[in-house]
């Protein structure tokens, strides 16, 4: 076997492929290998969109809750200084 070898990344193929010498057929085998690579690597950056638009709302809905948590908390502890002022 002349030329270089390399192997496929994804999913642990265990097969070799020669860089030159290859015939027709090779090519084609590789090629269609290759294309259900891309495939597979485009499902996940689609599922890796759609998770972090989930995850990016979530955390704005805490955000906002945070808020309007700290909002209340504020106007609470200035009802209490102020009926406290007004008794001492």
């Amino acid at each position: 076997m002349r030329g270089m070898l390399y192997q496929s990344p994804l999913r642990g193929r265990a097969k070799l492929y020669r860089a030159i010498d290859m015939t027709v057929r090779e090519n084609e085998i590789r090629i269609e290998s290759l294309e259900e690579d891309v495939g597979d690597l485009d499902g996940r950056v689609s599922r890796l969109e759609t998770d972090f638009t989930v995850m990016m709302s979530k955390l704005d809905v805490l955000i906002k809750m945070g808020r309007v948590i700290v909002g209340m908390v504020a106007a609470g502890l200035g009802l209490d200084l102020g009926v406290e002022g007004g008794m001492i």
